[in-house]
C-alpha cells in the first residue's frame, strides 16, 4: 500500500536543495576574522588617556546602565590582583576624529620620535594633555565604562592621586569606522574559553606546590591570598578558597583529592568543595576513600588509560548497567553492544563486534581495539567472583546530605564510647588533623580474644606488629559496616527518637541509655559490633567488658569538659602560649585542660545551684518567673557537671536543684576580689578535696599562675551567663538550645 505524500514530505524536498549546500558547507573549515582584527584598520593609535577625557554617552544608541555590583567587583579584583591596564586584552575600545589624534601627535611631536618605517600605530603615547590640546573634546567611550568606574572607585579607597586616572586604549577613527563594526565592537559577548572548573583550579594549586614546596606555608589568611593570587582569582570570583585551604591543609584529604582529580570521573565529581569540606571534618575518611579507591582500582585495571578515557558520565552508564548486583556476558553486552538479538548465536555476536555497533556516546575516547579490549575484560572479571568488577555509584555517594553525614559521625561516636573509656577528646576545632574516629577502636581490637567457630581454637596474634595491623584493617572494616547499616537506615535514624537517643552519650550510670538498642537501627548496629569482638563483647554502659579499654592513668579516663575544651582552644590567640612552642602543642593544651577542668566543673555547679536558689525565693516572693525551659537548662547543666565531679573524686550527689545550691553556700567573688578572696565555704575548696596537680615543679608560682588562669576565666563566663540570663530574662517568647538563647524568629541573640 502506497503511503499517502503530505505536505511536510514537500516542503522537505523544497528545502532539501538548501540543507544540501548548507551540509557542503558545513564540510569545510570556515575561516573568520575577530571583529577586533577586522577594526584594526580604522584604529588611529593606542595611547594612555586620562579617565576625564572619556565619556561614556553614546552619538548612537543608548549606553547600558552602570552595574555598580560589577564595579564592585572589578574593584576587588584591582585590589587583590593589580590594575593590568596596559594588557592588551583589558584596553578600552574609544572613537574620535582622526584630526583630534593628528593634532595630539603632533603635540607630542611624533614624527621627530619614529624611526624610519615605523608608524605612530605602533607605539603607546600618552595622551595625558588631551583635554588641553583639542579645547576639551571628548573621547567617546565604547567599551570599557565598568573599568573606569571601578579605577575611580579604587582610587577613592586607596586615596591615590588623581594623576593616576588613566587607562590604555584603542582609538578608533569615528569617521570612517563602518556601522557593523561600530556597533560589534560596543558588544559584551562571553569568551570562547572554558572557564576553570574547581578540579582544575586544585591540579593547578598542586603544581605551584610541586615547584615551591613552601608555597602555600602560613596560617590560614595567608594560604588563601597566596592561593588566590597564584590562581589569578578575584574579589568576584565565586571560588570557595577558605573551603580550599581547610582541604589542603588536612594532609589526608590532599592527598586523595589530588589523585582524585588526576582522573576524568575524579575531574567530574570535585565540584560542589563545601560537600568535600564537611565530609573531611567528619573524622570517618576511610569510609568515604573506600568509595573513591574502588573508582580508582577500577579505572587502573582496564585495558587502556581509564584516568583520561572514562568520563563521569561513561562512569554512570557502568553504574547503571553493572553496579551494585552480580554480572555476566549478557549485562556487559548490553552494554557496550546494545543493538542485539536475544537468540544472536556466538559467531553473529563476533560479527557485531568487528563492525563496531556500539553503544553512542559511550567511551569516546576509545577506539574500536580498545573499545572492545575493555569489553573483554568486564566479561572476564564479570564471570569470576571473587575479581568481579565493581562499579560504586561515587555521584549518589557524593550527594550524601551535610546533616546525615552529621548523624554517621554522631553514631560512631557511641560506638567508640562502648568499647573504648577513654576516646580521643577534640581540644582545637582548627587542627585540620584530628585523628580519626575508628583510631579509637584499635585498642580494644588489639586486645580482643575471639573464639574460631570452626575449631573452637582461641586467636592470638603472633606478634604485636602483627596485632596493629590487624586492629587496622578490622577498624576499617567495623566503620564500614557500621556507617553502611547507618547510610541503609537514615530514614530511621532522623526519626525525632532517634536523633534524641544521639544526642546522649553512653555511661555507665546514665539510666535509659540502653532502651533504643532494642529497636532498628540501633540493634542492627549494635549487633555488627557484636559479630567483630565475639561473645565476650560487652559494652561500656553495661559495665567493663572484655572489649572495654582505657589508659592505665586516671586522668586521661576522665573527658574534658565541652567549656574546658572551648577555653582551652581560645589559648591559642594568647601570644606567650601561641608563641611558645613548649605551650602551644597538643599535648601542653590536653594538661591545660587538665589544670583546668575540675576548676570549671565545680564553678558551673556552684554557679547552677545559687541560681536555682535566688530563683526559686524570686519565685516564694511573686517575682517573675524564668521560662521553664530555661530553668531546666540550669537544672542539666547543673547535673550534668555534679556527674562529672565525680570523676575527679568530688562534688555531691543530689537530686534536684536545692541540693546543687548546697553545693555552695556563697555566689562567685565581686570581680575586684583577689584569688585570696575567693570562698572557701563550698565543699569543692575544703581541704579534704584532691588537689590539681602541679603545672611545674615549682608549686607556689604555678600555683598563683593557675589561679589567676581560673579567675580570669571564670570574671569572663560570669559576664557571659549574665548577658544571657539578662537577654533570655526579657519578655517575649524564649527557645534555649545549647548554649545559645534564640527568639521566637530563629535569630541567635546572645551566646
Amino acid at each position: 500500500m502506497a503511503s499517502k505524500r503530505t505536505h511536510d514530505d514537500d516542503a522537505a524536498t523544497e528545502r532539501s536543495p538548501q540543507r544540501r549546500a548548507l551540509a557542503a558547507d558545513e564540510s569545510s573549515i570556515r575561516e573568520a576574522s575577530s571583529i577586533r582584527q577586522r577594526a584594526e584598520r580604522y584604529r588611529l593609535a593606542t595611547a594612555k588617556m586620562p579617565l576625564d577625557s572619556l565619556t561614556c554617552t553614546w552619538t548612537r544608541g543608548k549606553n547600558r546602565r552602570l552595574q555598580q555590583q560589577q564595579v564592585s567587583r572589578l574593584c576587588d579584583d584591582f585590589r587583590e590582583l593589580g590594575l593590568e591596564r596596559e594588557a592588551e586584552e583589558n584596553f578600552l575600545l574609544v572613537q574620535c576624529s582622526a584630526a583630534a589624534v593628528e593634532q595630539m601627535l603632533g603635540f607630542l611631536g611624533v614624527g621627530r620620535l619614529l624611526k624610519d618605517g615605523e608608524s605612530a600605530r605602533d607605539r603607546t603615547w600618552s595622551f595625558h594633555d588631551w583635554l588641553v590640546v583639542n579645547s576639551g573634546e571628548e573621547v567617546e567611550v565604547m567599551a570599557g565604562q565598568h573599568r573606569m568606574a571601578a579605577l575611580r572607585q579604587y582610587a577613592t579607597k586607596t586615596g591615590s592621586d588623581t594623576g593616576k586616572l588613566w587607562w590604555t586604549c584603542y582609538i578608533y577613527d569615528a569617521d570612517s569606522l563602518p556601522r557593523e563594526l561600530d556597533m560589534q565592537l560596543r558588544m559584551n559577548r562571553r569568551g570562547s574559553s572554558l572557564p576553570d572548573s574547581a578540579a582544575d583550579m586544585w591540579m593547578q594549586l598542586v603544581q605551584a606546590q610541586e615547584q615551591d614546596g613552601r608555597l602555600f606555608h602560613g596560617n590560614k589568611a595567608a594560604v588563601q591570598k597566596r592561593m588566590r593570587e597564584v590562581l589569578r582569582l578575584g574579589g568576584g570570583d565565586t571560588f570557595p578558597a577558605g573551603r580550599v585551604v581547610t582541604l589542603w591543609r588536612n594532609d589526608r584529604w590532599r592527598s586523595m583529592i589530588t589523585r582524585w582529580c588526576r582522573t576524568e570521573v575524579g575531574r567530574g565529581t570535585f565540584t560542589n568543595i563545601s560537600t568535600w569540606e564537611w565530609m573531611a571534618s567528619l573524622r570517618i575518611d576511610n569510609y568515604w576513600f573506600s568509595v573513591f579507591e574502588e573508582v580508582l582500582g577500577a579505572l587502573h585495571s582496564l585495558p587502556c588509560d581509564g584516568a583520561d578515557s572514562v568520563t563521569k558520565a561513561d562512569w554512570a552508564e557502568f553504574v547503571k548497567a553493572l553496579g551494585g548486583r552480580a554480572y555476566g556476558e549478557s549485562e556487559a553486552m548490553e552494554l557496550f553492544y546494545p543493538e542485539r538479538d536475544d537468540e544472536m548465536d556466538e559467531l553473529a555476536k563476533k560479527r557485531r563486534r568487528r563492525q563496531s555497533q556500539r553503544r553512542k556516546g559511550f567511551l569516546r575516547g576509545l577506539g574500536d581495539a580498545e573499545y572492545d579490549a575493555v569489553f573483554r575484560h568486564i566479561v572476564h572479571n564479570g564471570s569470576h567472583t571473587g575479581t568481579r568488577q565493581s562499579f560504586p555509584d561515587v555521584e549518589g555517594f557524593l550527594k550524601t546530605k551535610k546533616d546525615e553525614g552529621q548523624i554517621m559521625r554522631r553514631v560512631m561516636e557511641h560506638v567508640v564510647r562502648w568499647v573504648n573509656g577513654s576516646p580521643y577528646e577534640v581540644v582545637d576545632n582548627r587542627d585540620n588533623n584530628k585523628p580519626l574516629l575508628r583510631e579509637d577502636l584499635k585498642p580494644a581490637l588489639r586486645l580482643r580474644k575471639t573464639l574460631d567457630n570452626r575449631d573452637g581454637r582461641e586467636i592470638a596474634c603472633a606478634s604485636e606488629e602483627t596485632a596493629e595491623e590487624q586492629a587496622e584493617v578490622d577498624s576499617i572494616i567495623l566503620e564500614r559496616r557500621v556507617l553502611d547499616i547507618v547510610r541503609g537506615g537514615m530514614d530511621s535514624f532522623k526519626s525525632p527518637a532517634a536523633l534524641a537517643s544521639l544526642d546522649v552519650l553512653p555511661a555507665v550510670d546514665r539510666d535509659g541509655y540502653a532502651e533504643p538498642f532494642a529497636e532498628e537501627p540501633w540493634k542492627e548496629v549494635l549487633r555488627s559490633v557484636q559479630e567483630m569482638f565475639g561473645p565476650g563483647f560487652k559494652p561500656l554502659w553495661k559495665g567493663p567488658g572484655t572489649a572495654v579499654v582505657g589508659s592505665g592513668d586516671e586522668s586521661q579516663k576522665r573527658p574534658i569538659s565541652a567549656i574546658t575544651r572551648s577555653l582551652a582552644a581560645l589559648a591559642w590567640g594568647i601570644p606567650e602560649i601561641s608563641s611558645n612552642l613548649a605551650l602551644n602543642s597538643r599535648d601542653a593544651l590536653r594538661e591545660l585542660c587538665e589544670a583546668l577542668d575540675k576548676g570549671v566543673a565545680e564553678w558551673v555547679v556552684r554557679r547552677c545551684g545559687t541560681m536555682l536558689e535566688v530563683l526559686e525565693e524570686r519565685a516564694q516572693n511573686g517575682g517573675q518567673a524564668r521560662p521553664d525551659d530555661a530553668v531546666q537548662v540550669i537544672k542539666t547543666a547543673g547535673q550534668t557537671y555534679q556527674s562529672h565531679l565525680k570523676r575527679y573524686g568530688s562534688g555531691v550527689d543530689h537530686g534536684d536543684h536545692s541540693a546543687v545550691a548546697a553545693s555552695s553556700a556563697s555566689p562567685l567573688p565581686p570581680l575586684s576580689s583577689s584569688p585570696s578572696s575567693s570562698p572557701s565555704s563550698s565543699p569543692s575548696s575544703s581541704p579534704s578535696s584532691s588537689p590539681s596537680p602541679p603545672l611545674s615543679a615549682e608549686p607556689n608560682r604555678s600555683a598563683g599562675k593557675a589561679a589567676r588562669i581560673v579567675v580570669a576565666i571564670i570574671i569572663i563566663l560570669s559576664a557571659i551567663i549574665d548577658r544571657t540570663e539578662a537577654v533570655c530574662g526579657q519578655s517575649g517568647s524564649r527557645e534555649w538550645s545549647g548554649t545559645t538563647c534564640y527568639s521566637n524568629v530563629d535569630e541567635p541573640v546572645a551566646r
